[in-house]
């Protein structure tokens, strides 16, 4: 079930590149310390990234999508029968918020202070991940 226009993005790193900065960022940095948020970009919207695993696992089906309004609602619902019966669940309406918000990182610092280049793409990362995780644990 999709909610709301899934147009919110979301920053994702491929661990593959997190290890390439890591790796990069030891044998290219002066002494001291740095912080860095580290994401791959561009970041992908819900859309784009539930189209991307749809494509990579062969699912041609569409899934059912609510308005958020609704969405939201009944995330409260769950959340008043979890209150009357001493229960979490796992869709709450903060549940449903954090998924229809936008959560990305800004990688400026990385852009501007390093000459760091992905090894992979985001959807090269992603595809990559199904076909391990998904994909061949099937066979």
């Amino acid at each position: 079930i999709m909610v709301g226009n899934c147009q919110n993005k979301k920053s994702m790193a491929y661990v593959g590149n997190v290890v390439a900065f890591i790796k990069f960022l030891l044998e290219n940095s002066s002494k001291g310390m740095s912080i860095y948020n580290y994401a791959d970009s561009p970041d992908l919207n819900m859309n784009e990234l539930v189209k991307l695993i749809q494509n990579e696992l062969g699912i041609v089906k569409k899934g059912l999508r609510i308005p958020q309004w609704l969405g939201l609602s009944i995330g409260h619902l769950f959340d008043f029968l979890a209150l009357l019966i001493n229960n979490t669940f796992s869709v709450s309406a903060v549940r449903i918020k954090k998924f229809c918000a936008n959560t990305t990182f800004d990688t400026q610092k990385l852009v501007l202070l390093t000459d760091f280049k992905a090894p992979y793409t985001l959807k090269e990362g992603l595809k990559s991940t199904i076909k391990n995780e998904f994909i061949n644990q099937k066979k």
